[in-house]
């Protein structure tokens, strides 16, 4: 067994929880914030709306005077409507609070802020739709970090104020690390034999006394374990089908092993791996068909011995 090796306390508060989390990828647990995001999104979006109304009753308001104009100014309207350096050109000549301006031109300066400014909520609507989109993806935490998280958390209390309620919602929470194998039997040799991989890991109890005994394990190990149990598994649903076949005695009780052991094949993939309908189907076809090639040889194999005596 691992002997516990104290080790300096740190500052409690951020440079203690910072050091907490930063021992393992599966405790890079923070908030979502998905409530706020949606609402910085919400906000970005009226302002979009507001100025897309802006410009629409002022694009109208050029339509109409397009009508009533005499040639020369619909020439002008032509322009400054087709011609960026025109339009540009008129805005700058009523912007800066230029007292002789004209109205046209104090018009054509207001659309262009308008126009700046659309750029720059345009491009923080887009970035925090994208920013959005890939924090949504992002895991939720798996139950035995997050357990061990919340279990250290509560102990030391080391944020005060409203970030203090960080765990208050669980839904809320995300993980940084990237998932491995996700199928059922890695989630639970990983929720349950912590301990026991935490021998193999020479640094697992390396940590200031304040935090209390930590386990952590390498993540080749759990692969490790994961293999062997799979190879395991596929070599107990061969060997096992063939050595019961095998002592059968019937062509009927031979079929409903067939059948007994493909369901419980099929379960299996299904529960423990993270196989897709396609995949679990070809999987099982596959299966039957040696079995039922098996039971066929070995029938055959029977008829042929029995006869010959």
């Amino acid at each position: 067994m691992a002997q516990m090796t104290a080790i300096p306390e740190y500052l409690e508060g951020h440079a203690d929880f910072a050091a907490y989390i930063s021992i393992d990828p599966d405790l890079q647990i923070y908030r979502r914030f998905a409530r706020l995001a949606a609402r910085n999104i919400l906000h970005l979006q009226s302002e979009l709306a507001t100025l897309e109304a802006w410009l629409d009753d002022f694009d109208r308001e050029e339509a109409d005077e397009l009508w009533r104009a005499s040639q020369d100014e619909k020439m002008n309207i032509w322009l400054r409507n087709r011609n960026w350096a025109t339009f540009v050109g008129l805005a700058h000549a009523g912007g800066n609070q230029n007292s002789s301006a004209s109205d046209e031109e104090k018009r054509q300066a207001a659309k262009l802020q308008k126009v700046e400014r659309l750029k720059v909520v345009m491009a923080e609507y887009q970035d925090a739709l994208l920013r959005q989109n890939r924090c949504g993806s992002l895991p939720a935490p798996d139950k035995s970090p997050l357990k061990a998280f919340s279990d250290w958390y509560s102990r030391k209390n080391p944020l005060l104020g409203p970030d203090s309620k960080m765990l208050d919602n669980a839904d809320d929470l995300v993980c940084l690390r990237n998932p491995g194998e996700t199928d059922r039997l890695s989630r639970v040799l990983r929720a349950n034999a912590g301990m026991w991989l935490g021998y193999f890991h020479e640094k697992s109890n390396r940590y200031p006394a304040s935090w209390g005994r930590i386990w952590t394990f390498r993540e080749k190990h759990v692969e490790r374990l994961i293999a062997i149990a799979s190879v395991a598994l596929a070599a107990l649903f061969l060997v096992g089908a063939m050595i019961s076949l095998s002592y059968a005695s019937s062509d009927g009780f031979r079929l409903g092993l067939v059948g007994a052991f493909t369901l419980s094949f099929a379960a299996s993939v299904g529960l423990l791996t993270s196989a897709k309908r396609t995949e679990l189907f070809a999987s099982t076809a596959a299966y039957a068909a040696v079995l039922v090639v098996y039971v066929s040889g070995s029938t055959g194999l029977t008829t042929s011995c029995s006869c010959s005596g």
